[in-house]
């Protein structure tokens, strides 16, 4: 609609301008890793490694906002490595406006998880600029600001649709990863005898309010919302069930009773998404995750057009973000334990992983089915976390070598002015 609105060459418009997203997203890839390193070579391999991905292309062609959200958490990210390695401002500022973006746009990221980011911004700004305490008050306006936007919306969605997240979707999401999960015993153990619970594990997730009037008429809270064209409508004008009407608000509340009764039945449902269903042949979240990104039945009449050479391009590429992803936790698991120095740039290296790791853990146990586009969003994060583990992981082996060539008696540590400080033997 929105492109439909907007002229007639509003798609190569928009196209235009997500690509535009894309370029700058690699150059930021590639200033982050060289940031962290000091090697050129790195930077420019971490930025190649993301462009040859073909999730990389074909979700910069979908007018959606999966690369969106994989640009935005890049600037998030490149924001708070840029402020700690150059002690200036603007970086921790257009940290804290990409995060707030996320927020608006991408329920992952959550009132708490935003106000951390957020919170931890302002405390490690103002450590790296602690000489030139006047840098600090626009980072804390600006935040303030943020932290308002964040509250209000927050509080509006509590108020006016009973909801503590950006949508209605979060619990029904949750439900049918959980339901993936279950065999017939389970679900009988679950359901039991309520009627509602029944009918959402029979009729499943993401089907038209019609096909729920047990739950409909259960007695959960209608809201007293204005009238609306978006709430009012359950079907649009071409076909498609809209999932945001007014009786999804009371689904939403059936979904989150379901959940909860469900894990308090039996709390290992809570992990069983990870791996293959037991219902059926589809894998768990851990495999779907994995799997190519761009092989996702909304790209596939793209991605169809190549062939087995798109096939090819897919498998051949899809092990990138997984060695990055694998070399980054092992790389942050040596460091903590290791490491005795301590930077600002290790401290956003720290900071832009624990980001990742809430994700990742986020987008492997609440959902099902859509993982391998989840994966999308943090690929080019985790390449470039990944690809400076990888180069601290061989330097550090380097210099071991060269040390112990010339002496027997073991370097002492060493630390560069701005960059992440080799780990201790």
């Amino acid at each position: 609609a929105l492109v439909d609105r907007t002229g007639d060459h509003a798609w190569l418009a928009w196209q235009l301008l997500m690509l535009a997203l894309t370029c700058i997203a690699l150059w930021m890839i590639a200033d982050m890793v060289w940031r962290w390193t000091g090697l050129v070579i790195p930077a420019i391999t971490a930025a190649i490694a993301v462009a040859i991905l073909p999730g990389t292309l074909f979700y910069s062609l979908w007018l959606f906002y999966t690369q969106p959200v994989a640009a935005l958490l890049v600037v998030t990210a490149w924001g708070v490595v840029r402020g700690c390695t150059l002690q200036r401002q603007s970086g921790f500022l257009v940290s804290v406006l990409a995060m707030t973006g996320l927020f608006l746009i991408r329920s992952s990221f959550v009132w708490p998880v935003a106000l951390i980011w957020i919170g931890a911004v302002i405390w490690i700004g103002s450590q790296r600029l602690r000489g030139d305490q006047r840098s600090v008050v626009p980072l804390v306006i600006v935040s303030a600001f943020a932290f308002l936007i964040i509250g209000s919306l927050t509080a509006k969605n509590i108020v006016i649709f009973g909801s503590y997240t950006q949508s209605s979707w979060s619990a029904e999401n949750y439900g049918k990863a959980l339901i993936h999960t279950m065999d017939d015993a389970q679900v009988q153990q679950v359901t039991q005898d309520n009627r509602c619970f029944v009918e959402l594990s029979s009729v499943g997730s993401f089907q038209p309010s019609s096909h729920y009037p047990i739950c409909l008429n259960s007695g959960y809270a209608r809201l007293d919302l204005p009238a609306s064209q978006i709430l009012d409508t359950p079907m649009w004008s071409n076909g498609d069930t809209n999932f945001n009407d007014r009786d999804r608000l009371v689904l939403a509340q059936a979904w989150a009773q379901f959940d909860s009764h469900a894990l308090r039945t039996n709390p290992a449902l809570a992990v069983a998404v990870l791996v293959r269903s037991s219902v059926t042949t589809s894998h768990g979240s851990i495999v779907t995750f994995a799997w190519p990104s761009a092989d996702y039945p909304f790209l596939h009449p793209n991605t169809d057009k190549l062939g087995r050479t798109g096939r090819l391009w897919m498998i051949g590429t899809a092990w990138i973000p997984l060695v990055a992803m694998a070399s980054w936790i092992l790389f942050s698991l040596l460091s903590l334990a290791r490491v005795r120095l301590r930077t600002f740039a290790f401290a956003s290296y720290l900071l832009v992983g624990g980001l990742m790791a809430y994700l990742g853990l986020a987008y492997l146990l609440l959902e099902v089915g859509e993982n391998q586009r989840f994966q999308a969003e943090l690929d080019p994060l985790a390449i470039a976390l990944g690809a400076t583990a990888i180069t601290q992981i061989f330097v550090h082996i380097r210099q071991k070598r060269i040390a112990h060539r010339r002496s027997r008696v073991p370097a002492p540590d060493r630390q560069s002015s701005d960059g992440i400080p080799e780990s201790r033997a």
